[in-house]
């Protein structure tokens, strides 16, 4: 399987491209422009990218000639197992994870995001958007929060940044927390299969 490359964008933030499909070059959040001019190995200068067909060119008889016998294994031991790109995809490992930048019950304040075990009740957790973390390519069913899926998903700029932000209701009886517990994570995955988490402060009240 051919590993994701890293990419530069515009502000020299290395990013990984996909390992198959159209790549977002200059990180617009377009993966089928045209034309495109990056620097996507932040030397500071543009040169034309070749192509080069490396299978054929991957010469093999070495292990049959006087010096390449001494060290390679004899015929028979090589072994496959490697992982198709359409496997590595629904596994979740084509790309490296993501962090996102979650906020549990957005706009309280931080020493009032207490949740209670001994009752129901519906919480808000927050996934924000940036510029190159579109949070309309979450997969909605591979959201968990503590273990919990979301009860409802819904879509806003909470922050006011101009980006839309996921808005995702919680009823706290199904989460899996424990009393005293100083943080909680939410992790999901991109319509692309790389999974992402992010981590929030709270406090957990018996």
């Amino acid at each position: 399987m051919q590993s994701p490359a890293l990419i530069a964008c515009p502000d020299s933030t290395p990013v990984p491209g996909a390992a198959t499909g159209p790549i977002d070059w200059n990180c617009n959040g377009t993966r089928t422009e045209a034309a495109v001019v990056a620097d996507v190995n932040a030397d500071g200068t543009n040169f034309l990218l070749t192509g080069h067909a490396d299978w054929p060119n991957v010469l093999l008889p070495f292990q049959c000639t006087a010096a390449g016998s001494q060290n390679a294994p004899p015929p028979g031991t090589f072994h496959g197992g490697g992982l198709s790109v359409d496997e590595a995809r629904r596994r979740g490992v084509l790309f490296p994870p993501r962090v996102a930048q979650i906020e549990v019950m957005p706009g309280v304040p931080v020493e009032s995001k207490t949740i209670s075990l001994s009752r129901s009740a519906v919480i808000s957790v927050a996934v924000f958007g940036a510029e190159r973390f579109d949070v309309t390519a979450i997969d909605p069913t591979s959201l968990k929060f503590a273990g919990a899926s979301p009860l409802r998903v819904e879509t806003a700029d909470m922050n006011g940044d101009g980006r839309l932000d996921l808005l995702l209701s919680f009823d706290t009886a199904t989460l899996n927390l424990s009393p005293g517990a100083p943080k909680a994570t939410l992790s999901g995955s991109l319509d692309t299969s790389q999974r992402f988490t992010g981590e929030a402060p709270i406090s957990v009240a018996p």
